[in-house]
C-alpha cells in the first residue's frame, strides 16, 4: 500500500476518490523549488544532484513519493557510458561517440528502490502520471521506470568534455558560449542548438559590436518579427551591452534583427532552467 492509494468517499456534492497525504508532504509543498546541481571533475564530467537533509529533492513516482536527501552523481568516462536513448531504453555509448551539444540528466528509481542518474540526448517533456497529474521527464515510451528531469550538461568535445558551469537557484552560469555573428537586416533565427536546451528555458548574455558605428539590434524568442523584442542600441563608443531573459524555442534558438550591415555578435553566458 502507498500513500496515494485512492479510497471512496461521499459528500453533499457526490462521491469520489480521495487519497491520504502525509503531514510531512503537505508541510513541504513548494512548487518550483530549485534542484541543487554541481558540475565537477576532469573535463567537468561529473554531474551531481547535491541533495541533503536541508535541501531535499522530491521524487514522485506512481502512487508514492520519495525525498532524496543524499548526493547522487553520474560520471562520464572515456570508455562506455550508460545512457537513455530516445525511446527511454538503457543503452551504452563510447566516450568518443558522445555528441557535442546538450545532454539532459534524469533521476530515476527502480522498482527495487535503487536511485540513479542517467543522461540522454532527448529533451524532457510532460509525462502524465496518476490522477491526471504529471512531471517533467524523459518522453520515451520504452522506459521501464519513471525518469525525472533534473538538469543538463553542455558537451563541447567528443572526448567527452563539458562546459564548466555553476548553478545558482535555477540558473546555470558559464563563460560566453556560441558567439554567433548577426549581420542580417531581416528577422533571423540565431542558432544556439549546441548550447541552449530545448525544453523552454531563457537565455542571458551580451551583444558585442565593432564600435565603429552605431548599431541597433533587436532580440526576441518569437519567430514573428516585432513580437516581444528587446531593442539594444550600441553607440560608436560602446562595444558591448547586456540582454536578459530571452526565451529560447524548442530548437534552442532565439531571433534577432541587426539594422546595420556591420557585424554584431550574440554571446550567451547563462541559461535560466525550469527546475
Amino acid at each position: 500500500m502507498t500513500y496515494l492509494d485512492p479510497t471512496q468517499t461521499a459528500g453533499a456534492s457526490g462521491s469520489g476518490n480521495i487519497v491520504k497525504i502525509p503531514i510531512e508532504m503537505a508541510q513541504d509543498i513548494r512548487p518550483g523549488a530549485p534542484i541543487p546541481i554541481t558540475l565537477s571533475g576532469t573535463s567537468q564530467r561529473v554531474f551531481t544532484v547535491a541533495a541533503s537533509k536541508t535541501s531535499p529533492v522530491r521524487m514522485i513516482y506512481g502512487q508514492d513519493f520519495y525525498d532524496l536527501k543524499t548526493s547522487t552523481a553520474y560520471t562520464w568516462t572515456t570508455g562506455n557510458n550508460t545512457i537513455l536513448d530516445s525511446t527511454g531504453a538503457s543503452t551504452t555509448i563510447a566516450g568518443g561517440a558522445v555528441t557535442v551539444g546538450i545532454w539532459y540528466l534524469y533521476l530515476g528509481m527502480s522498482s527495487a528502490g535503487v536511485i540513479s542518474l542517467s543522461p540522454s540526448a532527448s529533451a524532457p517533456s510532460y509525462v502524465e502520471g496518476v490522477f491526471q497529474t504529471g512531471y517533467l521527464g524523459h518522453p520515451g515510451t520504452a522506459r521501464t521506470q519513471p525518469w525525472q528531469y533534473v538538469g543538463f550538461m553542455i558537451c563541447d568535445a567528443v572526448t567527452p568534455t563539458f562546459v564548466a558551469a555553476t548553478k545558482v537557484n535555477k540558473t546555470y552560469a558559464f563563460a560566453a558560449q556560441a558567439a554567433t555573428a548577426q549581420v542580417a537586416t531581416a528577422h533571423t533565427a540565431i542558432s544556439f542548438t549546441t548550447v541552449v536546451p530545448a525544453h523552454g528555458v531563457q537565455v542571458v548574455g551580451y551583444i558585442s559590436a565593432t564600435g565603429v558605428a552605431t548599431q541597433d539590434v533587436s532580440l526576441t524568442g518569437s519567430s514573428v518579427a516585432g513580437q516581444g523584442i528587446q531593442k539594444i542600441t550600441l553607440p560608436t563608443t560602446v562595444v558591448s551591452t547586456n540582454f536578459s531573459s530571452i526565451p529560447a524555442n524548442s530548437s534552442g534558438n532565439i531571433y534577432g534583427i541587426n539594422t546595420t550591415t556591420l557585424a554584431a555578435t550574440v554571446n550567451v553566458t547563462a541559461v535560466e532552467d525550469v527546475v
